[in-house]
């Protein structure tokens, strides 16, 4: 959707009285216009399962949920590959779910048997020719506080030389603000297992947002030399509008004065600001 489309739509949505804020959804299909890569699961390998078969595969998955699945076994069944990428979307007005998962499970017995590999699932907002805007993956209707909960997890084993995974949330107009609101990856390289949850509030003004969930692996598999190649990796996310009674308003409600910053710092000096940080900052105040 063009930016001037999500901007209608939002003031459409605030015509209608609207009674609280709400998350307005810009489309998962990526504009005809648009440069770059626009939400997508891919799955490209070449496998060699016995002497003289090689058969080299590649599909793509562009603007829409879904998931793809390439496997190949050898005829005299000891050696296979099996390769899955999905990409996960589910936005409502108060609350958006989402998220992108890769799998790989792969085995080869002799040196006949060899994969290479290149899996990817990401889900980012693609950007317009001529535009260092990004179409916004939602539009904030009113300033409200708003919880993000992601997770990611990569596991890994064998034969995979090149990995990484990553969340991403930042503006979607970012001119004269920061752009990344919130960043982190895993360790790309020497690090068979990465896990991380997280739970962020933010005080969030009116406006579009985006963010990226990115994961991608590859490898070379030699049956006798690195026979196992295996993956197992996600990275999901929840964007929530906060309006329940243990949360005081931190935007411009009566409690405001009662609680000593919107944003809190780093309380518990865990790396994150996010909702202990906000509960310690309450009870700081009574």
């Amino acid at each position: 959707m063009p930016i001037t489309g999500v901007v209608l739509t939002v003031l459409l949505s605030l015509a209608g009285g609207s009674a609280g804020p709400e998350f307005v959804t810009a489309p998962l299909e990526r504009p005809p216009d648009a440069v770059g890569q626009g939400p997508y699961v891919e799955i490209t390998a070449a496998v060699v399962l016995e002497p003289n078969v090689k058969e080299i595969t590649g599909d793509t998955l562009i603007g829409e949920a879904g998931t793809l699945v390439y496997g190949a076994q050898s005829t005299a069944g000891d050696a296979h590959f099996i390769g899955t990428a999905g990409l996960a979307w589910s936005p409502s007005p108060q609350l958006i779910e989402g998220g992108v998962r890769i799998r790989i499970d792969a085995l080869g017995e002799t040196l006949a048997d060899s994969t290479e590999y290149v899996t990817s699932a990401t889900l980012v907002s693609p950007q317009p020719p001529g535009s260092q805007l990004n179409i916004p993956r939602f539009t904030l209707t009113q300033n409200a506080l708003v919880r993000l909960i992601y997770e990611i997890d990569s596991a890994i084993e064998g034969a995979v030389q090149g990995n990484i995974a990553s969340f991403v949330f930042r503006r979607g107009d970012a001119i004269g603000f920061p752009s990344v609101i919130h960043h982190e990856a895993a360790p790309q390289v020497g690090e068979d297992q990465y896990s991380n949850q997280s739970m962020l509030l933010f005080e969030l003004d009116a406006g579009p947002y985006d963010f990226a969930a990115h994961l991608a692996y590859q490898g070379t598999m030699i049956g006798e030399i690195q026979p196992i190649a295996r993956v197992d990796a996600h990275v999901n996310f929840r964007f929530e509008i906060i309006d329940q009674p243990q949360f005081s308003d931190c935007i411009n409600g009566p409690n405001q004065s009662t609680i000593l910053s919107c944003e809190p710092e780093d309380k518990d000096i865990d790396g994150d600001v996010d909702l202990v940080d906000f509960a310690i900052a309450q009870q700081a105040t009574r």
